[in-house]
């Protein structure tokens, strides 16, 4: 009987160890993750390439990003790219959306910090609603700056 009362009392003694530690230990993780929430990224749009108009005719193609209008680029045919060259400062995620000016969405990329630091990226846009257009965006993000 003495042999399973010492067990209980160091299972016991166990239990509420582990529960200090990780009461002690939580804080610092918290202030790890808030820290890291903080750390700004950048993201440089190069390029968009149209390989496919979506219209018979020209496309007149806008960029969105985070939800604001940013500029636009007349009668984009199958062949051409339009250099964009822009920069946007962002934490966790941005978001670029590729529209037609008829309001109608090209295409869109969420960009998230986890793709900083590996290069230039190329986000395909293909055809969608029975349409056969295929643009491609071209972008790269750096940080934390």
């Amino acid at each position: 009987m003495r042999v399973r009362i010492r067990s209980w009392a160091s299972v016991t003694w166990l239990v509420a160890f582990l529960a200090v530690l990780t009461v002690a230990l939580a804080p610092a993780a918290g202030a790890v993750a808030a820290e890291q929430s903080d750390d700004v990224y950048r993201l440089t749009i190069v390029r968009l390439n149209c390989d496919d108009e979506a219209e018979a005719f020209s496309d007149e193609v806008e960029l969105w990003v985070d939800g604001a209008f940013v500029d636009r680029r007349n009668n984009m045919d199958g062949g051409d790219w339009w250099d964009i060259n822009r920069s946007y400062d962002f934490q966790n995620s941005i978001e670029i959306v590729i529209r037609e000016n008829d309001g109608w969405v090209i295409g869109s990329r969420t960009v998230s910090s986890q793709e900083a630091n590996q290069g230039l990226k190329v986000a395909p846009m293909p055809g969608f609603h029975g349409t056969a257009y295929y643009y491609r965006l071209t972008y790269y993000v750096t940080g934390p700056i």
